[in-house]
């Protein structure tokens, strides 16, 4: 499994070793095993039904670590300036900051939706624009992309995705070896991935989970 240590001088040992991969393919085993009605179609029903998958699976298995859906960030102001989707909290961290945020995009719907995968409601939510502060996982090494295969046709979802990102190369501030590359998790689903993204704090890693639709 991919997961370096790259960027540990920064922030990885916010996260217990080997906890972001176990995360990861325990999101991807639910999801092997969630089936989503007909009438769910939209982005925010379907992050709800995953959600609630994983809360109810890791309170199952008593597992240490915890799942806050739909979490709002805030300013000075009290104006609400950013919505995560899902926020996934490691063991023995109190801090609200500390999170592994999941940020989840439908693709193939049936248009392949890869430019919105990648723009300002995607990725574009960890890296910073122009004169615009990174919405997700600030000071932290690591953020998740969650691609609803609508279709099931992963194998057009990631071709859309990468060409998506190598067009936003420099806007997404890929490092030179940052373009997507395969993370083989436990049960190979050749699809998934990694992109690295040099932010002005340090490298900032994005994972990527295609996901097929299993509709019921």
């Amino acid at each position: 499994m991919q997961f370096s240590g790259a960027g540990k001088e920064r922030g990885w040992g916010l996260f217990p070793d080997g906890w972001v991969g176990e995360v990861l393919q325990f999101v991807n085993n639910v999801w092997d095993n969630l089936t989503i009605p007909r009438t769910a179609r939209l982005e925010p029903r379907i992050t709800k039904l995953l959600s609630g998958a994983l809360i109810a699976r890791y309170e199952r298995e008593e597992r240490d670590w915890f799942c806050v859906p739909e979490s709002p960030d805030w300013n000075e102001e009290g104006k609400e300036i950013s919505r995560t989707d899902i926020r996934l909290y490691p063991p023995g961290r109190k801090r609200r900051s500390i999170s592994l945020v999941l940020e989840g995009k439908r693709l193939n719907t049936p248009a392949s939706q890869a430019a919105q995968y990648v723009g300002a409601g995607g990725m574009m939510r960890f890296v910073p624009a122009a004169k615009v502060a990174v919405k997700y996982a600030a000071g932290l090494p690591c953020g998740a992309m969650l691609g609803y295969v609508l279709d099931g046709n992963v194998r057009r979802a990631h071709s859309a995705v990468c060409r998506a990102i190598r067009a936003k190369r420099v806007v997404l501030l890929l490092t030179t070896d940052g373009e997507f590359r395969r993370l083989q998790l436990a049960n190979s689903h050749e699809f998934h991935g990694i992109t690295k993204h040099q932010r002005p704090d340090g490298v900032f890693l994005i994972y990527h989970l295609l996901l097929p639709v299993r509709w019921n």
